[in-house]
C-alpha cells in the first residue's frame, strides 16, 4: 500500500486519507487547546538547521530528492543551503522580531505598564497551504512560517514536491521529543481534480494561504468558504531596470545573466525584462548584443532544465511574434545557437510576461514614463534589480514604488539572499497568518505583566549537559566581535574583574524582562517617581541597566547616580516629590541616615528597591520604623556577566526569587559535586542563558549559592523560586575545620545585636580568623565574639573547644576595610596575602 500523506508524525495511505479528514476539526481544536510552545519549535528548526549546515548524508539526501522535482543539483543544493540557513534559530528569531515586534508572541502582555490593556497574538488555527509548482520548497516554508504562529499546518501539495515536503515536516516532527510539532503539521498529495476532498479540507479551514496564479486563486476562493481568511501570494512579475549612466556598464551584466538563468525564472522574483533608460532603437540593440554575449557565457555554467513541450510551445510563439515585429523594424530576436536562451528586443515599452527558460525581454524605459507604464500592471509586480548612479537611487526608487514596486535590490540579488523580516510581496508572512487579540483588565492583575507569567514555560535541556563553566572559564573565554555591543565589567566582592560582552539586541530584551520583574516587585510607573543611585561608570553596569529597566517601564525617573554630596541628593530628591529610591542599600541607608530630619519631615520615601548588596533584617526594620518605607524589595538578582536572573514578588522575602525564565535556565548543584541537589539543600547556582550571543554562558556556575524553594508562590506565578544563601567564595575553611559559612557571622550580628555596618573576615594560614567589624557602629567588639561563640555552635567546636584556631574580633574605621577596585563592595573574605 502506497502511504504518501503525512498526518501527525506517520505516513498514510489515500484511504486513510479519505477517513481521517472528517477528524481534522476535532484535531485541530484539541492542539490548540494544548497551546503551543515557540522555543520547542525555534530550538528543533535549529537543530535540524544545524544537522543540515554539517553538509552530510541528510544534506545530500534532500538534495538528491529535489531534483526529482526537476531542479539541478547545484540548484537543489544551493536551495538547501539557504533552507538550513533560513531555519537557523538566530534567523528565524530576528524573523519574528521583525514582524511581530516582539519575542514572545504568544505572551498576552501589557502594551503599556500605565494601565491595564493588553495585547497579543494568536494563530489563526488551521491553516492550509496549498504550495507553489515552481520552487520546490516554497511549501515547506510556508509551514514553517505557519509553525512560528502557533498554526495548526496542513500542506497540500503537488507530487513533483511532496516526497521531499512529507519528509522535511516527518523530520521536524521526529526530532522534537515533546511531540508537539508533530500534532500541528499535515502533508498530503491532493491533485486539483480532486475537488470533493479539497472542498472537505477547505470547510475545515480557518485560512488558506494560495501560492498560484489567478487561476489557481480563484478555484481556492471557489471551493473555500466566505468566511474563511484566503491569504494569497500570487504569480508576480520582476525585471531589471538600467539607468542611462550604467547603460555601458559592463560590470552589471553578468549578475543580471544570472538572476536569468538561476532556477529557469520560475522564482516570482527571477526578472522577465530588462528595461534600458533610453529610446534610441540603435542603442538599446547595442545594449542587447553586449548582453548576450554574457549570457552565452553564463548560461553554458548553469546546468538547464528543459521546458515541456506547452512551455517550449510558448517560447516559439513569443520568438515567432517577435520576428514578426522586426520585419517593420521595431523588433529583434537574439538566440543562442543550441536554442538554449533568448533576447528579444522589442521598442515598445509595455510590460509582458516572458515565457520563462531564459527568455528575457529587453526593452526602452525613460524615467518620466515609469509610472504610466508599470502602473497598469501593479497588482502583479514584485522585485526590481535596479542599477544606477548615486544620484538616482532616491528618485528612482521613488518612482518604482509609486508605480507599484515592492522590492528593490541590486542585480544578481533578485533570486536568493534576503534578510531575516524581509516582507514577501509587500506583507509580513507572520502578520498574515495570526490575529492580534486583546485582553482589558480589572485590577487583579496588577503587577502582573503578561498571563504567560502563569503558564508552564518550556525547560530547554542544558546543552548536552556541558562541563560547569567557572569564573577562570568565563575570564578565558573567547567572544564574537560581531556581537559586541556593550562591555562591563563586574566588580564583584572577590576582587577579581571581568569583561562580559552584550549585543545591544540582547541588553534591550533582558533589560525588558528586567522591567517586568521590578514591576512584578511592585514599582508603579503611573505613580511613582523613581530616583536612581546605583553606582555609574568604570564598565559598571548598575546604573546604565536600571536606566535602561525604567525607561521600559516609562516611569519618571531622576539618574542621580552614587553622589557624594548627600545633601545634594536628598534636596533634589525632595524638591522633585521622589517617592521610590532604586540602589545599593548600604548608599541609601547613608542617604537617609545624613539627612534623618529632611526625610522625616519629607515624609514622601515610600519604596526602596535595592540591589547589589545583601539587606540585613535590621536595617530593613531601620528603614522601615525609622523613614516609614513601606516597600521594600530586591531591584533584581543580577551580575554583570550574566545579566538580570531572577526578580521577587510581594510574595517574596528576604533573599527568595522567582527565575527569569525567558532568559536563564537554572541548576542548583551540590556544593563539591556536579550533582543536582535533592529537595532545598543548598548548593550552587548554575546559569544557562538563553538570549546570548556572541558569548554564550552555558552551565555558568554564578558564585552564588542558594537553594530551591519548593512551595507554590501565592501570586500565582508559575516561575519556580530559588533563595540565594549567599557566595559560593563565602563558604570557608580554616586549615582542616569543616566549611564555614560567612553569612552566619553578618545574621548573628544582625539578628543578636541589631549590627548591620560592614563585616570582613581575614584568614591567616591554618590557625587564626579575625573578624572586623566598624568602630563607627559603637559595637563592643568583646560583645560581638561573644554572640559569634554563642549563636555558631559548629564554629564554637572547631575554634574553642577544639583549639583548631585562633578567633578574634576587631573594630576598625570604615576607610580601612578592604574593597573591591571596582565595585567599591567590601570583600567578605580576605587572605593574609589579599589583606597586605
Amino acid at each position: 500500500m502506497n502511504k504518501r500523506h503525512l498526518w501527525r508524525g506517520e505516513f498514510i495511505s489515500d484511504g486513510e486519507l479519505e477517513n481521517r479528514l472528517g477528524s481534522l476539526e476535532s484535531e485541530t481544536s484539541v492542539c490548540l487547546a494544548q497551546g503551543f510552545d515557540l522555543e520547542i519549535a525555534l530550538g528543533t528548526l535549529d537543530a535540524l538547521s544545524g544537522k543540515l549546515k554539517q553538509q552530510g548524508e541528510l544534506f545530500y539526501s534532500l538534495s538528491e530528492e529535489l531534483t526529482k522535482t526537476g531542479t539541478p543539483i547545484a540548484d537543489a543544493e544551493a536551495l538547501m543551503a539557504g533552507f538550513a540557513d533560513f531555519i537557523s534559530r538566530e534567523n528565524l528569531a530576528r524573523k519574528i522580531e521583525s514582524e511581530l515586534k516582539t519575542d514572545d508572541p504568544f505572551g498576552i502582555n501589557r502594551i503599556s505598564f500605565r494601565d491595564d490593556i493588553f495585547e497579543g497574538w494568536a494563530p489563526i488555527g488551521l491553516l492550509v497551504h496549498v504550495a507553489p509548482a515552481n520552487v520546490p520548497t516554497v511549501g515547506v516554508l510556508s509551514v514553517i512560517e505557519g509553525l512560528l504562529t502557533g498554526n495548526v499546518n496542513f500542506l497540500k501539495t503537488g507530487d513533483p514536491h511532496a516526497d521531499f515536503s512529507g519528509r522535511i515536516l516527518k523530520l521536524l516532527g521526529d526530532m522534537d521529543s515533546t511531540g508537539m510539532l508533530r500534532n500541528h503539521l499535515y502533508a498530503a498529495r491532493i491533485p486539483s481534480s480532486r475537488q470533493d476532498l479539497l472542498k472537505r479540507l477547505f470547510n475545515q479551514a480557518d485560512g488558506i494561504s494560495a501560492w498560484g496564479g489567478d487561476e489557481t486563486i480563484s478555484a481556492v476562493r471557489g471551493l473555500a468558504p466566505l468566511h474563511t481568511r484566503i491569504i494569497e501570494w500570487g504569480h508576480k512579475i520582476s525585471f531589471v531596470y538600467v539607468a542611462g549612466e550604467s547603460l555601458y556598464n559592463q560590470d552589471i551584466l553578468e549578475p543580471v545573466a544570472r538572476d536569468c538563468c538561476r532556477i529557469e525564472q520560475q522564482a516570482c522574483s527571477s526578472p522577465q525584462c530588462v528595461y534600458v533608460e533610453t529610446d534610441d532603437w540603435q542603442e538599446l540593440r547595442a545594449f542587447a548584443h553586449r548582453f548576450a554575449d554574457i549570457l552565452e557565457s553564463v548560461s553554458r555554467q548553469i546546468p538547464r532544465v528543459l521546458p515541456a513541450m506547452p512551455e517550449q510551445a510558448d517560447i516559439t510563439t513569443a520568438v515567432e511574434l517577435c520576428r514578426l515585429e522586426s520585419c517593420v523594424g521595431q523588433a529583434e530576436v537574439i538566440r543562442a545557437a543550441d536554442l538554449s536562451w533568448q533576447i528579444l528586443v522589442e521598442l515598445e515599452s509595455s510590460l509582458r510576461p516572458s515565457p520563462l527558460y531564459r527568455t528575457v525581454w529587453i526593452k526602452p524605459l525613460l524615467r518620466r514614463d515609469i509610472i504610466k507604464t508599470l502602473r497598469p500592471m501593479r497588482s502583479y509586480l514584485q522585485t526590481a534589480g535596479l542599477s544606477c548612479g548615486r544620484e538616482s537611487v532616491a528618485p528612482l526608487v521613488h518612482l518604482l514604488t509609486a508605480a507599484g514596486i515592492l522590492r528593490i535590490v541590486p542585480p544578481g540579488k533578485m533570486g536568493g539572499g534576503g534578510y531575516a523580516g524581509e516582507p514577501h510581496d509587500g506583507e509580513y508572512p507572520l502578520v498574515r497568518y495570526s490575529r492580534r487579540v486583546s485582553f482589558h483588565a480589572d485590577d487583579k492583575l496588577q503587577n502582573i505583566a503578561g498571563l504567560n507569567e502563569f503558564s508552564k514555560r518550556y525547560v530547554p535541556p542544558v546543552a548536552e549537559k556541558r562541563p560547569v563553566m567557572t569564573k577562570e572559564d568565563f575570564l578565558g573565554a573567547p567572544f564574537d566581535e560581531a556581537y559586541a555591543g556593550l562591555y562591563f565589567k563586574s566588580g564583584g566582592s572577590s576582587g577579581k574583574p571581568k569583561l562580559s560582552i552584550f549585543s545591544y539586541e540582547d541588553y534591550h530584551a533582558q533589560m525588558a524582562v528586567a522591567a517586568e520583574g521590578l514591576y512584578a516587585a511592585g514599582l508603579d510607573p503611573a505613580r511613582d517617581r523613581v530616583m536612581n543611585v546605583f553606582a555609574a561608570g568604570n564598565l559598571y553596569g548598575g546604573f546604565l541597566s536600571f536606566f535602561s529597566i525604567l525607561e521600559h517601564l516609562q516611569a519618571p525617573q531622576f539618574p542621580m547616580g552614587m553622589q557624594e554630596d548627600l545633601a545634594q541628593v536628598a534636596h533634589v530628591a525632595i524638591e522633585q516629590r521622589v517617592n521610590t529610591l532604586v540602589g545599593p542599600p548600604g548608599y541609601i541607608i547613608k542617604l537617609l541616615e545624613s539627612n534623618r530630619e529632611s526625610f522625616i519631615r519629607y515624609g514622601g520615601i515610600k519604596k526602596i528597591f535595592y540591589g547589589g548588596e545583601h539587606l540585613s533584617p535590621s536595617a530593613e526594620n531601620t528603614l522601615r520604623n525609622g523613614f516609614g518605607i513601606e516597600t521594600i524589595r530586591s531591584a533584581a538578582y543580577g551580575s554583570n556577566d550574566a545579566g538580570p536572573m531572577g526578580f521577587q514578588c510581594a510574595h517574596c522575602a528576604g533573599s527568595i526569587h522567582h527565575l527569569h525564565t525567558k532568559l536563564h535556565v537554572l541548576e542548583i548543584l551540590q556544593l563539591e559535586e556536579d550533582r543536582p541537589v535533592e529537595g532545598e539543600e543548598t548548593g550552587r547556582l548554575v546559569f544557562t542563558a538563553l538570549k546570548r550571543k556572541g558569548f554564550p554562558l552555558v552551565r555558568y556556575e554564578i558564585g552564588d549559592t542558594g537553594h530551591w524553594v519548593l512551595a507554590p508562590c501565592s501570586c500565582g506565578r508559575t516561575a519556580p523560586r530559588f533563595a540565594i544563601s549567599g557566595r559560593y567564595g563565602d563558604v570557608f575553611r580554616v586549615g582542616s575545620t569543616p566549611l564555614f559559612n560567612y553569612n552566619m557571622f553578618v545574621n548573628i550580628l544582625d539578628g543578636s545585636l541589631n549590627y548591620h555596618d560592614p563585616v570582613q573576615l581575614v584568614i591567616r594560614g591554618t590557625q587564626n580568623l579575625t573578624l572586623l567589624i566598624s568602630n563607627n557602629s559603637g559595637l563592643d567588639p568583646a560583645l560581638a565574639k561573644d554572640n559569634i561563640l554563642g549563636h555558631y555552635e559548629e564554629f564554637r567546636v572547631y575554634s574553642v573547644d577544639k583549639g583548631g584556631f585562633g578567633f578574634e574580633v576587631r573594630s576598625i574605621p570604615d576607610d580601612l576595610f578592604i574593597k573591591s577596585e571596582h565595585s567599591g563592595k567590601v570583600i567578605h573574605i580576605l587572605t593574609e596575602e589579599m589583606e597586605s
